[in-house]
Formats: structure tokens, C-alpha cells, sequence
């Protein structure tokens, strides 16, 4: 069988990540595609029976099955309609960039301290990262407040029992 995760590397395909989203008992079986930025913007302007048509195409050409043209049930999120995300649940950046400009967007700016999972230097997108982000820039605060030394911002936190 197969696995429900996999990349379409495609230019054509809406889709470019999938998740397997099946429930860990096997309980409602699901497979979960993320539609990223320009590709996201383009599919905006299609109805939701259009949007489902092209992404059933996609991964119907993706496993080879004609199964998928026809789903037993279709959800979508589009996260940039929504009110306090603006946008999808994280940003990628080509290769490079973190490591050429990351420090710069952890940068705090007077007393304003940014501490998203995108400012992560770990597992940036997940909620690992998003911790660790939350951690630093506490850190951050408490060094500002001259609680803490400067070489005490980037210590890990030990784990938890």
C-alpha cells in the first residue's frame, strides 16, 4: 500500500506536500495537500469544485490511481482568509536564506521581540520551533532586563520530566 505522504515536484500540480492525516487507531483514513504561495494566490480564483477537480487530477497522475478523481469526502482551508494567520501556517525559504538573513528576522526592534516558529534555528514551521523561538526571545527579554547574561540567550532548556 502506500504510506499518504509524498512531494509532487511538479510545476503543474497544485499541490506540493501531502500528508497522511489518517487517525493513529486507522480510523478515518486521510490524506492532507498543502497548496503553497503563487500556486495558492492562482487557485484562489477558481471555485471550490474547481480547486477539487485539479487537485483530484494531480494526485490521481501522482499515484497513478483513477480512484482519486473521485473522493469520498473534500475539505479545504485557505489560510489567507483567515482573520489573525493571514496567510498559511509557515513560510519556507530557498536554501540560503535562513542561515544569509535569519538572524536579522530574530533581530528585536526597541522593545518589540519576535519570537514566530519561522525565527526558529530548529524545526522552524512546527511547534518544536515555535517553542524553542519562544524560549529565545524570553530569554532575550530577560537579558534586556539585565536578569540574565548575554551568552545565557542561546542556551537550550533542559528538558522536561
Amino acid at each position: 500500500g502506500y504510506c499518504g505522504s509524498f512531494v509532487i515536484e511538479d510545476e503543474e500540480s497544485p499541490i506540493g506536500i501531502t500528508i497522511d492525516d489518517t487517525k493513529p487507531d486507522g480510523s478515518f483514513p486521510a490524506i492532507m495537500g498543502f497548496i503553497l504561495t503563487r500556486k495558492a494566490v492562482k487557485l484562489a480564483h477558481l471555485s471550490k469544485e474547481e480547486r477539487k477537480k485539479k487537485i483530484c487530477e494531480a494526485y490521481a497522475k501522482a499515484m497513478g490511481m483513477e480512484e482519486a478523481l473521485h473522493p469520498v469526502h473534500y475539505e479545504e482551508k485557505n489560510w489567507s482568509t483567515e482573520q489573525y494567520s493571514g496567510g498559511c501556517y509557515t513560510a519556507y525559504f530557498p536554501p540560503g536564506i535562513m542561515h544569509s538573513f535569519g538572524r536579522i528576522i530574530r533581530q528585536p526592534f526597541d522593545r518589540i521581540y519576535f519570537a514566530g516558529t519561522e525565527t526558529a534555528t530548529q524545526w522552524s514551521g512546527y511547534m518544536e520551533g515555535a517553542v524553542q523561538a519562544g524560549e529565545r526571545a524570553a530569554r532575550e527579554i530577560l537579558h534586556s532586563m539585565g536578569r540574565i547574561a548575554a551568552n545565557e540567550i542561546w542556551m537550550p532548556e533542559p528538558e522536561s520530566k
